[in-house]
């Protein structure tokens, strides 16, 4: 990606085929979309003939890689169009835009937060749902309140995405490291995936939830972790694998993440909603007790506790007077 200072304007298409607005000019396969640039710019002016206020957007977004997001969601609507239900979720999300960008008691700060928060969960909503149809499962988008698909066909099933914002540690130049075994690093996914169960499951009435960790503090170990380690985190066997538990009247979630640098690959894993949060709720527990403590702990420290939790919390009830 490299960055450019002209005149706010719509999108283009650069000499290289890259995608270019005011603030930056990206190559559309490295960020994993499924059109073209030139589809792209043609979707750009469709949707705004429609009555979308991409121009409105365009003009918060001025810094650096924000615009990203505007594409990656409309590269998202175009590619469920064919899907049940589509057009229910177009329509709201035009009127959720339209309402940030012309609310008149909001700061500008805040607009670009929340249109950046709305562009965000929407694209991650549509990728997975466009994901899942294409790895061959009946799936439509619901129209009402409570979860946002449902998947299957004899025998179907109630999903609700929700995507995980919670990048708080910042890493930076650090001389530590540690050397993650496979049950820290799905420790750490269950951290991240942990809060957002409770609204899926107890307010959504969801049966499965799909978990997108590639915003989130740890999330991007699970690819990492598949790629480096020649460990497959297939999607399709995750979400298998959470039908089976719904069907034995299990709360399951399935915890994914997107590849990056130019790969459309997920990958992701299936574990029953008791054992992400009792292992969520630990490690919850344990950066509550550091920061009582008044010990600074960063990333790695959170990260090196995490492949042994209750060990760390038994040697703490050992030397401490915290309890």
């Amino acid at each position: 990606m490299t960055t450019s200072h002209a005149n706010d304007s719509a999108p283009t298409v650069a000499d290289d085929s890259s995608i270019r607005f005011s603030s930056c000019t990206f190559n559309t396969e490295a960020y994993g979309l499924i059109n073209s640039a030139n589809d792209l710019v043609t979707i750009w002016k469709r949707l705004v003939k429609s009555g979308f206020p991409l121009e409105e957007i365009l003009s918060l977004l001025k810094i650096a890689d924000e615009p990203i997001e505007v594409i990656r969601t409309i590269d998202a609507l175009d590619c469920c169009q064919t899907i049940n239900g589509f057009e229910r979720r177009s329509a709201d999300l035009k009127k959720k835009l339209s309402t940030i960008i012309t609310h008149r008691n909001s700061t500008t700060e805040e607009k670009k937060h929340k249109v950046l928060q709305a562009l965000t969960t929407t694209a991650d909503e549509l990728r997975i749902a466009y994901k899942i149809v294409k790895m061959g499962y009946p799936l439509e988008f619901r129209d009402r309140k409570g979860p946002d698909f449902r998947i299957g066909d004899k025998e179907t099933k109630l999903l609700e995405a929700k995507s995980r914002f919670n990048r708080k540690y910042f890493v930076g130049m650090n001389d530590k490291s540690v050397r993650l075994n496979e049950k820290g690093i799905i420790s750490l996914l269950c951290r991240d995936a942990f809060p957002l169960l409770e609204e899926a499951f107890g307010e959504q009435n969801t049966q499965i939830a799909l978990i997108n960790l590639s915003h989130s503090e740890y999330g991007l170990l699970l690819a990492m972790h598949s790629l480096l380690n020649d460990r497959k985190f297939d999607l399709k066997k995750a979400l298998d694998d959470a039908l089976a538990l719904s069907s034995k009247e299990k709360d399951a979630a399935v915890l994914y993440v997107e590849g990056s640098g130019g790969t459309t690959e997920f990958f992701g894993i299936s574990l029953e909603r008791k054992i992400i949060e009792d292992i969520g709720r630990s490690l919850d527990k344990i950066e509550s007790i550091l920061r009582k403590s008044g010990k600074s702990f960063d990333y790695y420290d959170v990260a090196y506790i995490a492949q042994n939790p209750n060990d760390w919390l038994q040697g703490v009830k050992e030397s401490s007077a915290i309890f």
